[in-house]
């Protein structure tokens, strides 16, 4: 009732001398009240009834978006939006709760409905190319903003990052995530405390470096989404890698033909129907991931091995047009790794022809480009932008002590250097080196199971495939990019990492049972 008063007669409350949005956000705390007493009714209930049970990571999740919304809500839509944040997080809680509620019922009734789908949706999510504005809606425009040169504001989101949370709640296996949880919750508080320690006694933080510690987290969501597939009702099939193929087989096509329609033989973002927002800097690396995920799981899979040998040549043809030469190596050395493991093998030709003919169909789509645009001018600048960009990111961390563990009080000027072509160095001068380790924790305990797994992985393609990707992305490419920190490169590298540590733990289970079953 306030809230309906606030909202069209905020008249009657002008006595009090209080604006009108803050009686509308009298009104929605008094809803959420509601909401949040039956959300804590069922915490309760969890609790008591669930033995072992804790809800640290549905607490820490809520939390964590509703913290994450308050920023951004005031930036991207102002005051009027904040009004709401009680109800929001209100619900959140409800959701939450409710999600963890279901999970531990099917858990006890050894059954999950729609195991199969649950793995269709994620790996839709987090690799479809669609982007959304808080301007326009669905992105959909002719001309694509860089990356660096817009305000955070009015650059276009991917729908993967709200999608990744959906799938969380539908899953709602918090526990068989909580490696994933642990990272996200350290790396937070890790981020939020050397930025208030470097503020030199400031109240508050600097906005640009709370959207950035956002930026920075919230992709880390799609790290426990893929790791909540190892479930006892999930198994890790080939759902994920076919799911990633389809996708490619529709957008890439369509994504070539829109650019020469359009008299480019370079790549173009724009595909009438919609447009992909990064499509030169960061999905044709991701692209590359999913096609080699594909190639290594799906090559001896029947009715697939004739797609992958016809649409190979064409991922040539699309790194060429996107004119990456960080895709270009990742695709052909991949390929060669594919070629060389099938050699070892069962000595087939077939992979070494297909790598050939992807390097050839590179080399000749370049040369046709290089007939309008000098391409070794643009490799050779980038570059050295590559190279200024370490060296004074380098210099930053470099100042001190101080500076090298908690990072710098303010943000580099995005007009000089948009970011430092380097996520972890980046992060270390934004953040320091406290808040790095959490991610770092989490590749050495990803190389001690790989480890402790290679039986497993030198006996399995589509493992080695995975690792291979994996290793790249996270050695290579975000050592000379930010993906992990970019909304749709940072939500598929976290799904493929965590669904790795899922197919390990999947793969070492059925292994230990293997061995108890010999030795009964």
């Amino acid at each position: 009732m306030t809230y309906c008063v606030a909202v069209f007669d905020s008249g009657v409350f002008a006595w009090t001398g209080k604006e009108g949005y803050f009686w509308q956000a009298v009104g929605l705390s008094m809803v959420g009240g509601v909401i949040m007493v039956h959300a804590q009714l069922l915490r309760s209930r969890l609790l008591v009834h669930n033995e072992g049970h804790d809800l640290w990571g549905p607490d820490l999740l809520m939390n964590m978006l509703v913290i994450a919304a308050l920023p951004l809500a005031f930036f991207f839509l102002g005051i009027q939006a904040v009004v709401g944040l009680s109800l929001l997080g209100a619900l959140l809680a409800l959701l939450f709760y409710k999600s963890s509620e279901l999970n531990e019922i099917s858990m006890r009734n050894e059954h999950i409905a729609l195991k199969g789908g649950f793995q269709l949706f994620a790996a839709f999510l987090v690799l479809v190319p669609l982007f959304i504005s808080f301007e326009s809606g669905l992105f959909h425009s002719a001309f694509i903003p860089e990356t660096g040169n817009s305000s955070l504001v009015s650059l276009p989101v991917p729908i993967s990052l709200f999608l990744t949370y959906i799938g969380i709640l539908l899953i709602g296996a918090y526990r068989a995530a909580r490696l994933s949880i642990g990272m996200i919750f350290f790396t937070f508080v890790a981020m939020v405390f050397t930025t208030l320690m470097v503020a030199d006694g400031r109240t508050g933080l600097d906005s640009t470096k709370l959207i950035l510690i956002i930026q920075c987290v919230l992709p880390m969501g799609a790290l426990a989404l893929g790791e909540m597939l190892k479930t006892d009702g999930l198994d890790t099939s080939v759902r994920v890698e076919k799911t990633f193929l389809a996708i490619l087989l529709m957008v890439v096509p369509f994504q070539l033909i829109s650019s020469w329609v359009q008299g480019s033989l370079t790549l173009s973002g724009y595909l009438y129907v919609f447009s992909i927002y990064q499509h030169l800097d960061y999905v044709p690396i991701i692209f590359v991931a999913a096609f080699l995920l594909a190639l290594f799981a799906l090559w001896q899979v029947n009715g697939h091995r004739n797609a992958l040998l016809i649409f190979s040549p064409v991922m040539g043809i699309y790194v060429a047009a996107s004119l990456s030469l960080t895709a270009m190596v990742f695709l052909v050395g991949g390929l060669s790794a594919f070629a060389v493991t099938r050699w070892r093998e069962g000595a087939e030709k077939m992979p070494l022809g297909i790598c050939l003919a992807v390097f050839v169909t590179c080399l000749v789509y370049l040369n046709a480009v290089s007939s309008y645009l000098p391409l070794l001018d643009r490799f050779s600048d980038w570059g050295q932008s590559t190279l200024d960009a370490w060296g004074y990111y380098a210099d930053q961390v470099a100042n001190s002590l101080k500076t090298l563990m908690l990072g710098n009080e303010d943000s580099v000027d995005r007009s000089r250097f948009t970011s430092a072509h380097n996520y972890y160095l980046d992060v270390i001068r934004n953040f320091g080196a406290l808040s790095i380790l959490p991610i770092l924790l989490v590749i050495g305990y990803t190389v001690r199971i790989s480890y402790a797994a290679r039986r497993q992985i030198l006996s399995n393609m589509a493992l080695q495939g995975h690792l291979l990707v994996l290793l790249f992305l996270l050695a290579i490419d975000n050592s000379t990019q930010v993906g992990l920190r970019q909304p749709y490169p940072g939500v598929f590298i976290f799904f493929v990492w965590g669904l790795f540590i899922a197919k390990l733990a999947h793969s070492n289970h059925f292994a230990r049972q293997k061995y108890e079953v010999k030795h009964v």
